[in-house]
């Protein structure tokens, strides 16, 4: 792919909650897009799209990280038919509605163990998953999941690391496919897995500014690092773990 182009779509008219980020990457024949934004949100989508010089009309392909990032996939595949859309394994049957999301199973195991305070959000958050409309009638393709392994040992002094961070935490959490999990010891040994479900959404993720602006800082921050990048060919969960 020679471009890649972020989308930011704004969640809500007030701004209370952060923008999600879908990903559109270009070349020659293909046009791809990663997620596709909220429930209600193609013309938003579309809007978009021709804002970055890209025509709807030629997409060709539409791949899905996880359920709920699918959005605003079934009136897009009605509005396209010709797109074909890529999946993983995991997240095929619960995007074309053959099983239940597994966001949904895990936001439902949890539920009881929460705060009263807090059951009411819970409560709005299973039933949005829920009303997701599933996709079907495109090609379905079922795709494997890939991983990035950060291995890292910081340097003496913070010198700004953990804000920033804190700061890409956020930013990645709005990016396609975020699924990620990091420890660190007291001595400063730490790793990261981040599983973006589809190498196309990691280059998405190396291709964003904040990413980008971050890279030349990794000198100062680390003594030492490594980044391999893995194909994920099974996994195992159980509902409550993300």
């Amino acid at each position: 792919m020679s471009q890649i182009d972020i989308l930011p779509l704004s969640r809500d008219p007030e701004g209370k909650l952060p923008p999600i980020h879908p990903v559109l990457l270009r070349g020659e024949r293909e046009m791809l897009l990663v997620d596709c934004g909220c429930a209600g949100q193609l013309p938003l989508l579309e809007a978009s799209l021709r804002a970055v010089g890209a025509d709807p009309g030629r997409l060709t392909r539409v791949f899905i990280t996880h359920h709920d990032h699918i959005g605003a996939l079934a009136a897009l595949t009605r509005a396209h038919p010709a797109v074909q859309v890529l999946a993983s394994p995991t997240q095929t049957p619960c995007i074309e509605g053959r099983e239940k999301s597994l966001r949904l199973a895990q936001a439902e195991a949890l539920f009881p163990a929460l705060p009263e305070a807090e059951r009411p959000a819970a409560r709005l958050f299973q039933r949005t998953l829920a009303s997701v409309e599933p996709a079907r009638g495109n090609r379905m393709t079922a795709t494997p999941a890939d991983a990035v392994i950060f291995t890292s040992r910081r340097a003496a002094g913070d010198s700004g690391c953990a804000e920033a961070a804190g700061r890409l935490a956020r930013v990645a959490e709005g990016m396609p496919g975020y699924l990620a999990q990091s420890v660190r010891d007291p001595v400063g040994t730490g790793i990261t897995v981040s599983s973006r479900e589809a190498l196309v959404a990691i280059t998405a993720w190396r291709a964003h500014p904040a990413h980008e602006a971050a890279r030349p800082q990794a000198d100062a921050w680390y003594k030492s690092w490594s980044l391999p990048v893995c194909r994920v060919e099974r996994t195992s969960a159980h509902p409550q773990q993300d």
